[in-house]
């Protein structure tokens, strides 16, 4: 199994310290070790997170002004010494054979992902499984996000080849990404395991609510249509599903996302 792979991190002012430590650490203390670990500082750090940053043997790279996730990534990409590339969060926790695993599968594969286990203050306090599909990943993709963007390994070429993250729509940079590699042939796989604990106590969800969100992700339905990648069936069952969960109660909202659209442990 090649072990040759790099991890690739983005972090930005508002993130906690200590869910900083810990993510890096959950990468640092894999089974399989990388040698290749770039984190992109997304704009000005506190004094608390460059103590954090500055303990940990890290190829550092920094944007001067906060650009957001997409444009971070892509800065990344062009640092990353691998083609393989894992991509971590800066404040969940991967399990510790994740990387073996996936590596694993590099060989038949273009992204491999896997479940994503939610948590609000430590991993298994509520049980809820994010999963997505082994096989069949385009079909599932017409209507839900296929990949959980932070257990995601994928080859660096395949990425940069379609032109990285875009920023056209914000907060769903991956969903719209995976789309247009889903439709130019790459080949993707979910390990049906829990390879990253995903923490939801930081206004997750509450980001992914209100007008500003509904209408981002209208727009993102009608582009799946106007590519011929999703139904019309699809779209309306969408857009009912976004105006559901987007506009109502936040009581609502935090049932739809954590009860009604996860898994129990």
């Amino acid at each position: 199994m090649n072990s040759e792979y790099s991890v690739l991190m983005s972090v930005y002012a508002k993130e906690n310290p200590k869910f900083l430590a810990q993510a890096i650490e959950s990468m640092l203390g894999q089974s399989v070790s990388t040698d290749d670990f770039v984190l992109v500082c997304d704009g000005p750090m506190t004094k608390e997170l460059e103590s954090v940053i500055a303990k940990y043997p890290l190829k550092v790279f920094r944007l001067k002004q906060n650009r957001g996730l997409a444009v971070a990534l892509n800065f990344g990409l062009q640092f990353c010494k691998h083609d393989v590339i894992a991509r971590m969060d800066s404040d969940d926790i991967s399990a510790p054979d994740r990387i073996a695993r996936q590596l694993k599968l590099m060989s038949e594969y273009d992204i491999v992902g896997g479940w994503a286990e939610e948590f609000k203050d430590a991993p298994g306090d509520l049980g809820l499984i994010r999963k997505t599909p082994e096989l069949e990943i385009e079909r599932f993709a017409r209507r839900r996000n296929p990949f959980s963007h932070p257990t995601v390994m994928f080859r660096r070429s395949i990425i940069q080849n379609a032109g990285g993250y875009s920023k056209e729509f914000p907060l769903i940079e991956d969903y719209h990404l995976w789309t247009r590699l889903l439709l130019s042939g790459v080949r993707g796989y979910n390990i049906s395991k829990v390879l990253v604990y995903m923490r939801i106590g930081n206004g997750l969800y509450k980001r992914r609510s209100g007008w500003k969100y509904f209408k981002n992700m209208l727009r993102f339905r009608k582009w799946h249509r106007l590519i011929g990648f999703s139904s019309k069936l699809d779209y309306v069952v969408c857009a009912v599903s976004h105006a559901i969960s987007c506009l109502s109660f936040g009581f609502v909202r935090d049932w739809l996302y954590i009860r009604g659209l996860r898994d129990r442990r």
